[in-house]
């Protein structure tokens, strides 16, 4: 599965609109329908909540919010949209599907501070839902008082947050967060996952995650330079082996590293190389800690040390050349040390 940044996802929207005559209302109008089908089948349909809270932006990831705000007025859900900025400060999309939202019932409040959001988590009932459609990828830092008030006062009252696109306060491209950013349960990422799903902080905030099917044309989502590796992916690669064969057929891997006190890295690293399915994998480290890497390794490794000077490297050169892969690094340390091995290693192979 294809990884973004946002910039190439405002490219995939741009060349949609120019290539393929896919706009911006279509997008808005697919997430709401798919994300509040998902919703409602996913958390709504199984639990009570009273009124569902959907905190608004002033930009798409608003209008994306009210979208699915009215369309989960069609399962016959109360909903309440608190809109976070004032009108002047709205988008077109937005003040689009503010009219239509209001049509369909959802019922709409201007939040001008959070001490206002406090008083309704704490009068109105006891367990809230809460669809967070403050920015998406367009935050920027840092919050104002208002909106970080806002986000904090939602993480202490709400016992499912579900945030559209990326946690609010979540930066995109980076993962990374001011002082204060949502805390998901679940996020639905429209088209293709971003970057910042994966990386720095990130992860810890997203929750659950789900990519949302927006419509977009398969070609265009196939493009761009990073990967998730998936389940999928993998069984692609999978072959099936005749099991009375030799386990000699299978290759051989070589795993340097395991310095003192970071051996465990080099041990799990060979075991990895076992586990993927090579035949034969040895574990070399420092002659210093080989006693320490013994008792951590299983016995289907084979063990050495690393050569420590030139004429030794020069001696091991041939035998080098045997092994099919070579993994350098795992617990090697920083130091000269390593260094001049990863140096020597690399002018075998020059």
């Amino acid at each position: 599965m294809k990884v973004v940044t946002t910039a190439e996802m405002s490219q995939i929207e741009t060349r949609a609109y120019e290539e393929f005559g896919f706009n911006e209302e279509t997008i808005i109008e697919n997430v709401g329908l798919r994300g509040a089908d998902f919703l409602y089948r996913q958390f709504l349909s199984k639990r009570s909540f009273g009124e569902i809270v959907v905190l608004v932006g002033k930009g798409n990831n608003g209008a994306d919010g009210l979208s699915i705000a009215r369309h989960l007025c069609r399962f016959g859900l109360s909903i309440r949209a608190f809109m976070t900025f004032s009108e002047e400060e709205w988008g077109e999309s937005l003040r689009k599907q503010f009219k239509i939202a209001c049509a369909f019932g959802v019922k709409t409040s201007e939040l001008k501070n959070a001490d206002q959001l406090e008083a309704y988590y704490n009068n109105t009932q006891e367990n809230y839902f809460v669809v967070d459609a403050l920015f998406g990828t367009g935050v920027r830092l840092p919050l104002s008082n208002k909106i970080f008030d806002i986000i904090k006062t939602t993480n202490d009252f709400a016992q499912y947050i579900v945030s559209i696109d990326i946690a609010s306060g979540v930066v995109g491209d980076t993962g990374e967060v001011g002082a204060q950013a949502i805390k998901a349960t679940h996020t639905l990422a429209i088209g293709l996952p971003k970057l910042g799903h994966y990386v720095s902080n990130g992860p810890q905030l997203r929750g659950d995650l789900t990519i949302l099917d927006a419509g977009f044309p398969n070609k265009l989502l196939e493009q761009g330079e990073m990967n998730l590796l998936t389940l999928n992916q993998i069984k692609k690669l999978y072959k099936k082996r005749n099991k009375f064969a030799h386990k000699n057929r299978f290759g051989h891997a070589l795993v340097i590293g395991g310095s003192h006190g970071l051996t465990g890295a080099l041990s799990l690293a060979s075991e990895a190389a076992l586990k993927v399915g090579t035949g034969l994998v040895t574990a070399v480290t420092w002659k210093d800690s080989f006693q320490e890497l013994v008792p951590r390794v299983i016995p289907e490794l084979m063990l050495g040390t690393i050569p420590q000077d030139e004429n030794s490297y020069k001696e091991e050169a041939l035998e080098i050349q045997k092994y099919n892969s070579i993994i350098i690094g795992p617990g090697l340390g920083k130091g000269d040390k390593a260094r001049n091995v990863v140096l020597d290693l690399l002018s075998i192979y020059d």
